[in-house]
């Protein structure tokens, strides 16, 4: 029997919406510096879109 390696687990994180906001901030930066550095980003980049998926999805969610 084939256990899943941990790191393919999903995690449940619970945090504030400015914490995931300032993720979103983090990522932008890092990829920026990457790519300045010659690299392409993309690990930043497709971490950011998954954030902004579960930012967007919270705040349809919660809309007044």
């Amino acid at each position: 029997m084939f256990e899943t390696p941990l790191n393919q687990k999903t995690v449940t994180v619970r945090i504030k919406r400015i914490e995931l906001c300032d993720l979103l901030l983090a990522c932008t930066a890092i990829s920026s510096a990457a790519k300045a550095d010659g690299e392409t980003g993309k690990k930043w980049d497709d971490l950011h879109d998954k954030l902004c998926a579960i930012l967007d999805d919270f705040d349809k969610k919660h809309a007044s």
